[in-house]
């Protein structure tokens, strides 16, 4: 099958082309007769970010198949569609793969794996907002009886983490309302700190220590820490090369101690006074302690400058 690149089409060098978000339009598509074909309903994204595809995806860009039957569409037809329909802003942004010719079914009462994986996802990312997803053992009803679909509901609140789902699907139709359920799993996946060698306890972690991965969180104790997050702490525990790192992996190095003694400094850069306190808690730089001083006996807090330092302002 030859296929034609709609950028190129549209506007640009092949040069160019390279750095753009890739669009494929599918040889055969699926959708559901009565309702206008968007290009989510024809195309697949290439890249992990899919802005750009999840805000052009219920663009339309052709009419309604009103009975169930199969068109086939020339590639030339569709970039026309394109050309016209898109700002010129996101033809810059965008390539198209579009097979010299593709087809489209139109089936009554379909239901586009698409548009459910889409709310799923769009759920997921209230979870982990710079998490990535990916589905499997989708499984989709089927509606039965001989009415029209005319309203559906996915209630996706009770999705919680990666795992296994069991979702509720309410779906009007000309005959009235019945309940469906999808079901499914789906796995987070985030860049995450992963151990290149043994790291033991209250070794300081480099950055030397550690890289960046791709790492599935599905059995995730806690929070996954940024690169600035690791770099200069402790390790709470002894850490083997390959094992991700987790928040609760690390801790800041002690910049005082119960009972140590430690300076004092209040007020600002312009008027500072220097005294000495003991301090009542145990922390690193930048945690908030409870110091006594030394001269007048009050307990005050302060942030943790530095390591025996404490600024009360």
């Amino acid at each position: 099958m030859r296929f034609l690149f709609g950028a190129l089409i549209l506007f640009g060098s092949l040069a160019a082309q390279a750095a753009r978000f890739e669009l494929r339009v599918q040889e055969l598509s699926t959708v559901r007769t009565g309702q206008p074909i968007r290009l989510g309903d024809l195309t697949e994204a290439s890249s992990e970010n899919r802005d750009i595809w999840n805000r052009l995806y219920d663009t339309v860009v052709l009419e309604p198949m009103n009975a169930e039957e199969t068109q086939k569409i020339p590639s030339d037809r569709l970039a026309v569609i394109l050309r016209q329909k898109l700002s010129f802003q996101d033809l810059q942004q965008i390539s198209v793969k579009i097979p010299e010719v593709f087809t489209i079914q139109s089936k009554r009462n379909y239901f586009s794996i698409a548009d459910i994986s889409r709310e799923i996802i769009a759920q997921a990312s209230n979870l982990c907002s710079d998490c990535q997803f990916e589905m499997d053992e989708l499984r989709l009803p089927l509606v039965q009886g001989s009415g029209e679909i005319l309203q559906t509901r996915l209630e996706t609140q009770s999705l919680r983490g990666a795992g296994g789902f069991l979702l509720p699907l309410s779906v009007t139709t000309s005959q009235g309302k019945n309940s469906y359920w999808i079901s499914g799993r789906i796995s987070f996946f985030k860049m995450a700190p992963v151990a290149k060698r043994l790291v033991t306890l209250n070794d300081k972690i480099s950055d030397e220590d550690f890289e960046m991965r791709r790492v599935s969180l599905q059995y995730s104790r806690d929070g996954v820490p940024t690169k600035k997050d690791v770099v200069g702490k402790l390790a709470a525990r002894t850490l083997t090369a390959g094992q991700t790192i987790f928040s609760s992996d690390v801790k800041k190095e002690p910049a005082a101690k119960r009972g140590q003694i430690v300076k004092i400094i209040l007020g600002t850069d312009d008027f500072e006074i220097v005294s000495s306190g003991v301090a009542e808690e145990s922390g690193g730089i930048g945690d908030l302690i409870k110091v006594r001083s030394v001269d007048t006996q009050r307990y005050l807090s302060g942030i943790l400058t530095e390591k025996g330092i404490v600024r009360v302002q």
